[in-house]
């Protein structure tokens, strides 16, 4: 999910324990695609939500938009 201009925050759910060596292999591919600049949070979770179509979502782009509750 790209919430920010500078931010990636990647959301993973691991199968098995999820070594800090997968993790550090996670965050250098993504360093290669996205570029020494971008700031990356990776973050364990329980699931990832499916869309209204029942489909995972593969990026989620928040940039521009407003994600207020209001």
């Amino acid at each position: 999910m790209q919430d920010r201009a500078d931010h990636v925050r990647v959301e993973v759910v691991p199968l098995a324990a999820f070594t800090g060596a997968e993790r550090d292999a996670l965050v250098q591919a993504l360093r290669a695609r996205l570029g020494p600049s971008m700031q990356l949070d990776v973050v364990e979770v329980d699931r990832i939500p499916r869309t209204a179509a029942g489909k995972f979502p593969a990026v989620l782009n928040l940039v521009g938009r407003d994600t207020s509750d209001s």
